[in-house]
């Protein structure tokens, strides 16, 4: 099991990279659940991630050594940024064209 095993392994804000040295092609289990957020890439090459062992990940790693990056960005993340973009827009909106800015305005 060693030999099929990560060599290092290190997590960040992003998700968590890995190296790993293979003999033969082989499935690489990593005991994290997997969520539609995950992308995997082998070498800095996109992977497929395997559900496994009831919704754990896996990944295909070829032969040799390698870096493994695991990234997750939530679901609804873009979503999110586009509402809080759109909602500073309107407070600002709302503030330069509010009527106490305006009657300041005057007064000066």
């Amino acid at each position: 099991r060693k030999a099929s095993s990560c060599t290092a392994f290190s997590y960040d804000n992003d998700g968590f990279s890995a190296a790993c040295s293979m003999s033969r092609e082989n499935l690489l289990f990593f005991s994290v659940p997997w969520d539609a957020g995950w992308t995997a890439t082998v070498d800095g090459n996109p992977v497929e991630i395997v559900t496994a062992d009831f919704g754990l990940m896996a990944i295909d790693v070829p032969a040799g050594t390698h870096e493994i990056r695991f990234a997750f960005t939530p679901a609804c993340f873009h979503a999110g940024c586009v509402v809080s973009d759109l909602s500073a827009g309107v407070v600002i909106a709302l503030a330069v064209t509010s009527p106490s800015v305006r009657r300041r305005r005057r007064s000066r």
